[in-house]
């Protein structure tokens, strides 16, 4: 019954690994970068107005617009770290850094929600953290595999701050307008400073930095909004924690990166956290909400 949905959200998860994958190969900057994925992305999205006006075009009051530009701005510092990790460390130690989030998530949540700190939240926490010392062992800051690493850590932890706060930025936005207005403000958000670069480009970084937008981003997105409506949300977030697996299987694939025996069981450990904590996450929040 669900086959179709499982179905688009493991071809999301499989194309957001991708763009870890594209972004390692360009040789422009990170800022060009997430430029360009947001350009395309919206005008993919934009192309897609005819098919889902009702979603797009709904109208979006001015404490919505300015909600929307703030989660728009976390969205591209993520980007950013993102990307600044995939380039300077590797695709899996970039993809595997980001994918550490969860930690954060819980250490937030105990911070600034005075949510409790439990055995299970430990299990993950731990898990993490033997993931992280698997991969880099040696934290030396003049090595780029732990910059790489603090990047994708960076990453994560702005995406965790993402998953807390876009209930209350983005709460009653349909999905889809979300992801396009935030695209459309990036875009221009990034312009400035933007512009010379893309002058600059080849034509073949320019077919990459248009399959990150319109493949990636804008297609990706779709898929995945689809695929959620269809599905339990714990079955979801469990799928899209494939995202590194797919980026690292990849690039074995394609340009014969194998990772190390030791980066492969670091990453074991943090996809194995990613999976226990969405688990147990969405669960409790299922549980609430039935009271």
């Amino acid at each position: 019954m669900h086959s179709k949905y499982q179905l688009s959200l493991q071809t999301a998860a499989f194309i957001f690994g991708a763009s870890a994958l594209i972004a390692e190969q360009l040789a422009v900057g990170v800022v060009v970068i997430v430029f360009a994925r947001c350009l395309f992305a919206s005008l993919t999205l934009t192309a897609l107005v005819p098919f889902f006006r009702h979603q797009l075009l709904s109208p979006l009051s001015v404490n919505e617009m300015l909600k929307l530009s703030v989660s728009a701005t976390l969205l591209a510092l993520h980007w950013f770290s993102f990307f600044m990790g995939v380039k300077l460390g590797g695709l899996a130690i970039g993809t595997l850094g980001f994918a550490c989030f969860p930690a954060f998530v819980i250490v937030f949540e105990a911070l600034f929600f005075k949510e409790k700190i439990t055995a299970h939240d430990g299990v993950i926490i731990l898990l993490i953290g033997i993931g992280i010392w698997l991969i880099t062992p040696n934290f030396d800051l003049s090595d780029e595999s732990a910059l790489g690493m603090l990047w994708g850590l960076g990453s994560g932890v702005i995406y965790s701050i993402m998953m807390l706060t876009n209930r209350y930025l983005v709460d009653g936005v349909n999905p889809m307008q979300s992801s396009w207005v935030q695209c459309l403000v990036i875009t221009f958000l990034l312009l400035p400073f933007s512009f010379e670069g893309m002058l600059n480009i080849t034509l073949e970084e320019c077919l990459l930095l248009a399959v990150l937008g319109i493949l990636c981003t804008g297609i990706a997105y779709t898929l995945f909004i689809y695929g959620v409506s269809g599905v339990k949300a714990k079955v979801a977030a469990t799928v899209i924690a494939l995202e590194p697996i797919y980026a690292i299987l990849l690039a074995w694939i394609i340009f014969s990166e194998q990772p190390s025996l030791v980066v492969l069981s670091g990453g074991f450990a943090i996809i194995l956290a990613v999976v226990i904590s969405s688990q147990r996450r969405v669960f409790k929040q299922e549980k609430t909400a039935s009271i």
